[in-house]
């Protein structure tokens, strides 16, 4: 008599089989810049640039929202000289819109989010904070800062397997 495979949990016990060959959600690396947004498969490799600044034609909901829309930075929100996010609901929605446009708005992946390269060294905990719930809010199951400025391969094979 043979038991059938159980793929995430063993009833039997309370020891996790690894699921990570079964996981449906990708891990995705989203490296910030002043333009453009990066997103990298980090099973694949696979890269994917969407624009980091809003659309002229961005629904905007409410008259705080459009008196910030006016000023120049808050179209890149990502473009500050001192600081990593300058419009958080613009931000979440230029990563929502790239998120989309890679196929990915049906999953909640797991981000990797990294800063600009300029904020790597001193960047603050209510900086990275910020970050974080904005990736959460987009639809990420769980998020990651990444505070060095390129992935070695150490790296990625850290991430492959987490």
């Amino acid at each position: 008599f043979r038991q059938p495979e159980r793929f995430f949990m063993n009833f039997r016990s309370t020891q996790a089989i690894p699921s990570n060959r079964f996981r449906l959600s990708p891990t995705i690396l989203i490296a910030l810049s002043d333009t453009t947004v990066t997103l990298t498969n980090v099973r694949t490799r696979e890269q994917f640039t969407a624009s980091a600044i809003l659309a002229p034609n961005t629904q905007i909901r409410s008259d705080w929202e459009i008196t910030a829309y006016r000023y120049s930075e808050n179209l890149q929100p990502f473009a500050h000289p001192r600081t990593p996010v300058t419009n958080s609901h613009a931000a979440e929605m230029i990563l929502r819109s790239a998120l989309k446009d890679y196929g990915l708005s049906q999953f909640a992946p797991t981000i990797i989010l990294r800063p600009q390269p300029r904020f790597l060294v001193d960047i603050t905990d209510a900086e990275l904070s910020t970050l974080r719930e904005i990736a959460l809010k987009v639809g990420a199951a769980r998020v990651a800062m990444y505070l060095k400025p390129e992935f070695s391969e150490r790296d990625w094979a850290y991430f492959e397997n987490a």
